[in-house]
């Protein structure tokens, strides 16, 4: 074998060698970053579930909030209403006392008095209706 020969085989030894050290390097590489990847893709995922549990946690509590919220307007809408409620029965009771003051003015007034009285009479009648009417459909 020749000198020339030789060298031909050392370099392809070399070559070998080489090529052996690039696979192992490359498998080593690629085992590395499948293991970054790896942890980088466990960490974004309990990242996500952190970020889902505190939302749910958040909503769960903001829901709750808004429902003492909800019940407390509610509570004061009750109120609201009873003292609506309790104004228009008020009126009504009012209302109903001039009739039967216009009524016990009639029965005791001359004929010329008892005209006027009249008409204030009905006036003072059809406002009580109106104002009952309207107080039924209202707290219907």
């Amino acid at each position: 074998m020749g000198k020339g020969e030789e060298y031909w085989q050392k370099l392809e030894c070399q070559l070998q060698d080489l090529g052996s050290k690039i696979l192992i390097l490359t498998d080593k590489a690629r085992s590395e970053v499948k293991t970054k990847y790896d942890r980088t893709l466990d960490d974004l995922r309990s990242k996500r579930n952190d970020l889902w549990k505190n939302l749910n946690e958040n909503m769960s509590t903001q829901l709750s909030e808004l429902s003492i919220k909800i019940d407390e307007l509610a509570s004061k809408a009750r109120v609201e209403a009873k003292k609506e409620y309790n104004e228009t029965i008020e009126t009504l009771r009012i209302k109903r006392d001039e009739v039967a003051e216009k009524l016990e003015e009639q029965k005791n007034a001359g004929e010329k008095a008892f005209i006027e009285i009249k008409i204030g009479l009905k006036k003072s009648w059809d406002e009580l209706k109106n104002a009952l009417d309207n107080a039924i459909s209202k707290f219907k």
